[in-house]
C-alpha cells in the first residue's frame, strides 16, 4: 500500500515553501492578535478604573461616620483636608479615568501617589508587612499608568507625564512639610 505524505509528490519544493511560509505568517499573525487582545489598553483601563472605584466605595463606606462627623462638627483644618481629600479624589479620578479623559489619568496618578505616600509612611511607623504589599500594589499601578500604551490612549505626552510626576511630588512634599513643620 502506498503511503501518502503532506507534500504532494508532484509539487515542487518551492511551492511547499511558499505554502509553509503563508501558513507560518498566518499563525504568527493570529498569535500576535491574541496577545494584543489580551493586553489591550481598554481592558487594563477598565480593570484599573473598577479596582480604584471599588477602593473609593470601600473608603466611603468604612469612613462614612468619620466623614459625617468631620463635616458637621469639626472646624476645617489640615487634618480634615487630609481625611476628605482621598475620599473625594478617588471616585472622581476613577470615573474620569474610565471614560478616558486626560484629567482622569492625571488625577488618578496624583491619588495613587498620595496613597503610596500614606502606605510608605504607615510602613515606616508600624513596620507591618501588609503596608509593604499595599505599597507594591500602588507602585505597580503607577508603573502601569506610565506605560506608553496607556499614555497613548490618554494622549499623555512625556512632558505631561513628567509634569504630573513633579506635581505629585510637590503635593506630597507640601503635605509632609505642613504635617512636620506646621502642625
Amino acid at each position: 500500500m502506498e503511503k501518502k505524505s503532506d507534500i504532494d509528490e508532484y509539487a515542487s519544493y518551492s511551492d511547499y515553501q511558499d505554502r509553509a511560509s503563508v501558513e507560518g505568517e498566518k499563525g504568527l499573525t493570529d498569535a500576535n492578535n491574541n496577545r494584543q487582545d489580551r493586553n489591550s489598553p481598554p481592558k487594563i483601563i477598565h480593570a484599573i478604573a473598577i479596582v480604584y472605584l471599588l477602593i473609593a466605595i470601600l473608603q466611603i463606606l468604612v469612613q462614612s461616620d468619620q466623614i459625617k462627623g468631620l463635616i458637621l462638627y469639626s472646624e476645617w483644618n489640615f487634618g480634615v483636608f487630609m481625611s476628605v481629600f482621598p475620599i473625594i479624589l478617588a471616585p472622581i479620578a476613577s470615573i474620569l479615568f474610565w471614560i478616558r479623559k486626560k484629567i482622569g489619568w492625571i488625577l488618578l496618578f496624583i491619588y495613587v501617589a498620595f496613597a503610596l505616600m500614606g502606605m510608605l509612611w504607615m510602613l515606616f511607623i508600624t513596620l507591618n508587612p501588609m503596608f509593604l504589599f499595599v505599597s507594591l500594589f500602588f507602585s505597580a499601578t503607577l508603573w502601569i499608568l506610565c506605560q506608553e500604551r496607556i499614555c497613548n490612549v490618554y494622549k499623555i505626552s512625556v512632558s505631561i507625564m513628567y509634569g504630573t510626576i513633579l506635581a505629585s511630588i510637590l503635593i506630597v512634599g507640601a503635605i509632609l512639610g505642613v504635617y512636620f513643620f506646621v502642625l
